[in-house]
């Protein structure tokens, strides 16, 4: 909940807090972002009908990468959790 608050925080001011590899961090020089939402809207915009499996989609809602593009209706698919203890909740 903290960690949201930052982020979103953080973005009302033009900013993006995000990881990094940690090869990155000890080279500068070969220092490329690219996240991950930057990547699917790439794949989704030169695609027709995005579609995806996801293994391991826990509620399918906190901290999700694939949400905000599902909720826009430009993914469909499927979200598996396997562990039963999470599926319950």
């Amino acid at each position: 909940m903290f960690k949201k608050f930052i982020k979103n925080l953080a973005a009302q001011t033009g900013y993006k807090i995000c990881k990094q590899m940690p090869f990155f961090l000890e080279h500068d020089e070969s220092l490329i972002q690219i996240d991950f939402e930057y990547v699917l809207s790439k794949l989704i915009t030169s695609v027709d009908h995005c579609q995806f499996i996801q293994v391991g989609a826990n509620d399918g809602k906190l901290n999700d990468p694939l949400r905000k593009f599902i909720l826009k209706k430009f993914l469909k698919g499927v979200m598996i959790e396997p562990q039963p203890e999470i599926f319950k909740n």
